[in-house]
């Protein structure tokens, strides 16, 4: 795992830094869980050069996976990147649960690079990997129903109102945070050092959240806005009085 910068974008220094002759993809999550981040498509760009570049050197191909079930639902006219035009080595992976607000159903779609290296190998390895698996796939009706609705998405003005609304909540309540630009979880500084013990704090008083450390930055936690606005509304004294708990530790 590579790390972030402060903003949670793309660390390119990091990431050749961690490339070693063992390296065979990097995977990223664009729009980000959990930061909600969005990698522009210059930074992008660069990652493509950079695996292109490092597998030159090391004599071998670095594919780029892009994890993007979250590509639809974006805020304030942010506009996700591909990284199908910034390498050729590229595999794109999403999923129908989230753009189309159907987290029971689990089914997505695999695309690669018309022009991806070792192609038939690859196409012939994600086949048998399916038919091993094929107790996830979804039922037959459901792929039938999804082929119809590639240009279909969930209302992106519930999410983007239920977020600023959760922002101005945690604002007001003094946490430290980057807007999120897509998908649907905000990830906040923990105003104590130990972010599982300050999850614990927000439980008391029934907010429910997950430690940064999870996702292998301590000191964060992780909020998610995809319920009702009721009960986005309903969180703000709680979050205040969580806060004030900090004071006195």
């Amino acid at each position: 795992m590579v790390q972030t910068d402060a903003e949670f974008n793309l660390d390119m220094v990091a990431i050749e830094t961690a490339i070693t002759d063992k390296t065979k993809a990097i995977i990223i999550n664009s729009p980000n869980n959990p930061t909600g981040q969005i990698y522009s498509q210059e930074s992008l760009n660069e990652l493509g050069a950079l695996l292109d570049k490092k597998g030159a050197e090391l004599q071998t191909t670095i594919y780029l996976l892009a994890d993007e079930p979250y590509r639809k639902i974006i805020f304030d006219n942010n506009v996700v990147g591909s990284v199908l035009q910034s390498t050729t080595n590229s595999i794109v992976l999403s999923s129908y649960s989230k753009d189309l607000s159907l987290p029971g159903e689990r089914i997505g779609y695999l695309a690669v690079h018309p022009d991806i290296t070792d192609k038939g190998a690859l196409l012939d390895a994600m086949t048998l990997a399916n038919r091993i698996l094929g107790f996830v796939n979804a039922p037959a009706l459901m792929q039938r129903v999804v082929a119809e609705l590639q240009d279909a998405s969930v209302d992106n003005s519930i999410y983007e109102k239920r977020c600023e609304t959760f922002c101005k909540i945690l604002a007001d309540a003094g946490f430290d945070f980057i807007p999120p630009k897509g998908a649907f979880y905000i990830f906040p500084k923990s105003p104590i050092e130990d972010d599982v013990k300050f999850c614990a704090i927000l439980q008391e008083e029934k907010i429910l959240a997950v430690p940064g450390r999870g996702f292998g930055a301590p000191g964060y936690i992780r909020l998610a806005f995809c319920v009702d606005d009721s009960v986005i509304a309903g969180s703000a004294d709680a979050f205040k009085r969580a806060m004030s708990k900090t004071k006195t530790l």
